[in-house]
């Protein structure tokens, strides 16, 4: 590994933070590094230890525009080019490169928003690197995890015919819509489900769901809905991968973007699950949308791979927002981690100030989430963090809390599409369940709200305004945060089913 700067020691211990600051000025600029950050203390009797290579990412300053192969040059290493552009499902990615160095370290490249690296080097050549004037951020590549808990028994689907009826068929006699009505003041644009999962009730109910001896797992409940529901909207999965056969997609999930040669398969069911929740014809929010799958990792994706699935769907998001019918892009995360990384923060803010709207889970670690990844943007960034409710609108005992937490969804017992076939349904639970019922109703709302298809400050104050406060339990001894239910505005309630 070539040094591309003279330090002493004591000035390259001292030129990377331990700990990162979140700036709120636009862009990323000139090279950034904490006011008053502390030098990392390493072990006096350990120095070569305390030296070990790690993963990092390195991120160009705005105004390095130079060919990569430049600008390895102008940082000591020659390089040649291993892989130019990848392909996944018919979509090129032209800007997750590799090269490797004569040395034969490996580099890999990404990013078309923002324009990163990532490498493994000892800490005292990355602050070499990190002092160059065009080098913008400097931090390890983090390694995150899903916010869902460990399974249960893998669920078995039952009454899987879908039904879909038109809202009022199967009310009491009397029961008018009131406070919403489809164009030309008719109740034709609205449906009611008879084959829904308990949390689709949930979010288009006033009261709490009742089972009348039902199954939290079966698939017998009733969620209303405006038929129209995120047409003509996009949303991108950064997520674990995708079954893009599965026959509740009818064909609307295609794969943008894998760090990887698997073509965004999903092996664990994941992103899969997820995806199902805001899409999907019998588990899904928004029934219409466009889904666009970003494979991150399988157990535990980086930051680099976020990074680089999020400058994908950033880069897309700004092709297809001048087409017609376009009505607006959602980015859904059901991940996070312990650090604030800088880097995240950078493309997470270029994709709101691009119009994209965000949903996030709050975490499973019962804790506050201003801490993690990525909750604590909330308080700089107009994204929304989702914490998760049982079929009692208890708060789950997993769910974090806190100020950075925005909105409670059903998050236990969730029943959507899994990996495993074309058919295939699982039953899991966490805030990774939560968040995408939040992701599909940001899409149910930019159908309907067109005003607000690039405004996701606005649209976020939308969902807020329209949540049910007063309902969720188990909040004592909990610091405050977001203790109202997220609700598509539906009057009432269905109508009672007879007892099981």
């Amino acid at each position: 590994m070539k040094s591309v700067a003279l330090l002493s020691a004591s000035l390259i211990l001292a030129t990377i933070p331990s700990t990162f600051a979140i700036p709120t000025s636009r862009g990323i600029g000139a090279r950034w590094v904490k006011s008053g950050a502390k030098s990392v203390q390493e072990p006096s009797t350990n120095a070569a230890a305390a030296d070990a290579e790690q993963d990092y990412i390195v991120v160009l300053a705005d105004d390095e525009k130079r060919p990569w192969s430049e600008v390895f040059k102008s940082m000591g290493w020659n390089t040649t080019e291993t892989i130019a552009a990848r392909s996944v499902d018919g979509h090129d990615v032209p800007t997750f490169r590799a090269f490797e160095t004569d040395e034969g370290e490996s580099i890999q490249t990404f990013g078309t928003h923002i324009r990163a690296f990532t490498m493994t080097m000892k800490k005292t050549d990355g602050a070499s690197i990190q002092s160059l004037p065009n080098v913008a951020i400097m931090e390890k590549d983090h390694k995150r995890s899903w916010a869902v808990m460990p399974r249960k028994t893998p669920y078995r689907q039952r009454n899987m015919p879908r039904s879909v009826v038109p809202y009022g068929q199967t009310l009491p006699v009397g029961f008018e819509i009131t406070k919403r009505q489809a164009p030309g003041n008719s109740s034709d644009g609205f449906l009611q489900q008879s084959t829904a999962p308990w949390n689709l009730q949930r979010i288009s109910s006033q009261g709490t769901v009742t089972s009348n001896g039902r199954r939290v797992t079966d698939l017998n409940f009733d969620y209303r809905f405006d038929r129209k529901s995120g047409l003509g909207v996009d949303v991108y999965m950064i997520d674990s991968g995708f079954n893009v056969q599965h026959v509740d997609f009818g064909g609307r999930l295609q794969v943008l973007f894998s760090p990887s040669q698997d073509g965004g398969k999903d092996t664990i069911g994941h992103g899969t699950h997820t995806s199902g929740t805001v899409g999907s014809l019998t588990y899904g929010v928004a029934k219409n949308v466009n889904i666009f799958g970003a494979k991150v990792g399988d157990d535990a994706p980086t930051d680099s791979a976020l990074v680089a699935g999020l400058d994908a769907a950033i880069n897309q998001h700004n092709q297809r927002k001048t087409l017609p019918g376009f009505a607006g892009s959602v980015i859904s995360m059901s991940l996070g981690g312990p650090e604030l990384g800088q880097t995240l923060f950078s493309v997470v803010q270029r994709a709101s100030q691009a119009g994209m709207h965000i949903s996030i889970a709050a975490g499973n670690d019962n804790r506050d989430a201003c801490g993690d990844f990525p909750g604590g943007f909330n308080r700089q960034l107009p994204i929304i963090n989702v914490g998760a409710t049982d079929v009692n609108d208890n708060r789950a005992n997993f769910s974090n809390f806190g100020p950075c937490v925005d909105i409670h969804a059903p998050g236990v017992d969730i029943v959507s599409t899994f990996n495993t076939g074309p058919q295939s349904v699982d039953s899991l639970q966490g805030t990774s369940m939560a968040c995408p019922a939040v992701t599909g109703m940001i899409a149910y709302e930019l159908t309907l709200n067109p005003n607000l298809r690039l405004d996701p400050a606005g649209m976020k104050k939308h969902i807020l305004s329209k949540a049910l406060p007063n309902v969720i339990k188990g909040t004592q001894g909990v610091t405050p945060g977001g203790f109202v239910m997220l609700n598509n505005d539906f009057p009432g309630n269905p109508a009672p089913r007879p007892s099981q």
